[in-house]
């Protein structure tokens, strides 16, 4: 009897503890927005022109983040690997998650495979590359009051051109000419959710920030990565 009784205690522990981290995995993409499109309706918007989405390239998934990651290690990435504990720190996925728990903000550079890889995390993330292959710029969509996206970061772009960004203090460093901006829980080739390549200078990248507000349209941190080459020039 009394080792039933440990047994079933045992057992609602796990329950408990599994609905906890399914709970964590997905708390970060709740917000506020007064007008939104769902997941699904988003997730369309990649293979469709979607008024309002055609501009630049948009990402967004059901919970967690997505990664910036080089063409040499893309192919390595395990994504989620234990579906028991997608968040197991010993894996790709838990790894990447692991990072945004700690970090001040909504992104941080993990290594893996003697590579770095940027993790960034928002409800809906967009990106543009600009000044050929040494500057990207990622928009982390944190409220919108919008469904018309592109003209939301386009009114960003205006507002924060000439306005000095803040340096993060952090770098980091891409060892091929290309990279992969895709859902962390994905494997390369295997895709459930929106991914684009990018073709980029080799070496350092410099991480700025901005965060801009517009009361009527919503709220974004702008994430720009610009190659110590460029600045140095």
């Amino acid at each position: 009897m009394k080792s039933a009784i440990i047994g079933i205690t045992i057992l609602i522990v796990i329950t408990v503890a599994i609905v906890w981290l399914n709970r964590q995995w997905i708390h970060k993409f709740s917000h506020n927005s007064q007008e939104k499109y769902t997941v699904s309706e988003r997730n369309k918007a990649y293979s469709e022109n979607m008024p309002g989405m055609n501009k630049y390239k948009y990402f967004c998934s059901d919970g967690g983040p997505f990664i910036l990651i080089t063409s040499e290690i893309r192919d390595k990435w395990g994504g989620v690997e234990n579906m028991f504990n997608p968040l197991d720190p010993k894996t790709d996925y838990g790894k990447a998650c692991g990072i945004i728990s700690s970090a001040e903000g909504d992104f941080g550079i993990i290594n893996s495979r003697k590579s770095e890889a940027l993790v960034v995390d928002a409800p809906m993330l967009a990106m543009e590359q600009t000044n050929k292959d040494e500057v990207l710029d990622i928009y982390l969509l944190k409220e919108w009051h919008t469904n018309d996206m592109d003209s939301m970061i386009e009114k960003c772009q205006k507002d924060v051109e000439n306005k000095p960004f803040e340096n993060t203090g952090k770098t980091i460093e891409f060892k091929t000419d290309e990279v992969t901006f895709m859902y962390a829980g994905d494997v390369y080739g295997e895709f459930a959710y929106n991914f684009s390549n990018f073709k980029i200078q080799k070496g350092k990248y410099e991480l700025l920030k901005f965060e801009w507000e517009n009361q009527k349209l919503g709220k974004i941190t702008v994430l720009k990565l610009i190659s110590e080459t460029l600045k140095q020039s």
